[in-house]
């Protein structure tokens, strides 16, 4: 549904005092006596051994969620490692090049 303008009809403005509207809401306030909040912190409040400041640790943080990554012991371990992985990606690359050829053999079948 759009919306039309009659021209028939004149403007006109709604003006509210702001400053009233502001002491109604501070004089509900009042009425009201809702308690402090709980979260806003006083000055009595720093002096309370619940509120100590403590220093603040990110390591000790990320230790907890971070698990160390185990160390190779030697440069000859890392090697034999890369090595075998080498191997079992040229062991997959030629199982695939053997896979290829075989749909490749049965698509000329079929034609």
């Amino acid at each position: 549904m759009s919306a039309t303008h009659d021209k028939s009809q004149k403007t006109t403005f709604v003006y509210s005092n702001l400053y009233t509207l502001y002491r109604q809401g501070k004089d509900l306030a009042k009425e009201a006596q809702v308690p402090a909040s709980s979260r806003v912190l006083k000055a009595d409040d720093l002096k309370n051994p619940a509120f100590a400041v403590r220093p603040f640790r990110p390591a000790e943080f990320l230790e907890k969620r971070i698990t160390q990554a185990p160390v190779l012991v030697s440069r000859s371990q890392a090697v034999e490692s890369l090595k075998t992985n080498l191997k079992q990606l040229n062991d997959l690359h030629d199982r695939l090049r053997f896979m290829l050829q075989e749909i490749e053999e049965l698509s000329r079948d079929e034609e």
